[in-house]
C-alpha cells in the first residue's frame, strides 16, 4: 500500500511537472507571436512614416495611440493582476528615467537633437516620457514569466533593430537629427544594451 501511495504522488508529481513545462511553452509561443506581430505592427510604421503618409507633428500621438492600444491589449489578454501592472509599470519607469538622462546627456554632448515636441522637458520631449511609460509598461506584460534565452535574445534584437530604424526615419523626416559621430549603429547598441539590462532587471531584480 505505501509503494502505491508513493508511486501514485510520483505520478502526480510528474503530471504537475508536465503541465508546468506545458504552460511555459505556450507562454514563450504566445510570447514568440507577439514579437512577429510587433515587427509587423513596427515595419508599418516604419512604412507610413517613411513615405509621408503621417504629418510629422503627428508622429508621436499615433506612437501613443498605439502603444496605448498594446497595453490595453496585454491587460486583457493576460488578465494581468495588480502586482503584475505594478512590476511593469516599475520597468517602464526606470526605462522613462534612464531614457531621460541618456537622452538629456546625448543632448549637452551633441549627439542629438530633437524637434517637434508639444511638451518640451528640457532636452527630451514629452511626448517620448508618455511613450515609454505606456509601451514599456505594455512591453513588460507581454514578457513570459518565466525565462527564455531564445524569446529574450529575439526580443532585444528586435527593439534595438526597428529602435535603430525608426530613429533614422525621424532623421530623415526632421524630427531627430545626429551630430558628433552618432549614427544608427551606434543607436541599435544602445538599444540592445537598454532592453538586455531590462530583461536582466525583470527576470533577475523585480523577480
Amino acid at each position: 500500500m505505501a509503494a502505491g501511495r508513493k508511486g501514485l504522488k510520483r505520478e502526480a508529481a510528474g503530471f504537475r511537472d508536465s503541465m508546468g513545462y506545458m504552460d511555459l511553452w505556450r507562454e514563450v509561443n504566445f510570447s514568440q507571436a507577439t514579437q512577429v506581430a510587433l515587427a509587423s505592427i513596427f515595419s508599418f510604421f516604419a512604412f507610413i512614416f517613411y513615405f509621408g503618409l503621417v504629418r510629422k507633428v503627428e508622429f508621436y500621438s499615433v506612437l501613443i495611440f498605439t502603444a496605448a492600444a498594446w497595453l490595453a491589449f496585454e491587460v486583457v489578454l493576460r488578465k494581468a493582476d495588480l502586482p503584475s501592472l505594478k512590476k511593469a509599470f516599475a520597468i517602464a519607469g526606470f526605462l522613462a528615467v534612464f531614457d531621460f538622462a541618456v537622452e538629456s546627456a546625448g543632448a549637452i554632448l551633441g549627439l542629438w537633437t530633437t524637434n517637434y515636441s508639444f511638451i518640451p522637458l528640457f532636452y527630451v520631449p514629452g511626448e517620448v516620457v508618455a511613450l515609454i511609460l505606456v509601451g514599456g509598461t505594455a512591453w513588460a506584460l507581454y514578457l513570459p514569466k518565466t525565462f527564455s534565452l531564445r524569446t529574450s535574445a529575439v526580443d532585444v534584437f528586435v527593439i534595438a533593430t526597428y529602435g535603430a530604424l525608426g530613429e533614422w526615419i525621424f532623421v530623415n523626416a526632421g524630427l531627430m537629427s545626429y551630430g558628433n559621430g552618432w549614427n544608427s549603429l551606434l543607436a541599435f547598441a544602445g538599444y540592445a544594451f537598454t532592453f538586455a539590462l531590462l530583461h536582466l532587471i525583470n527576470y533577475r531584480i523585480l523577480k
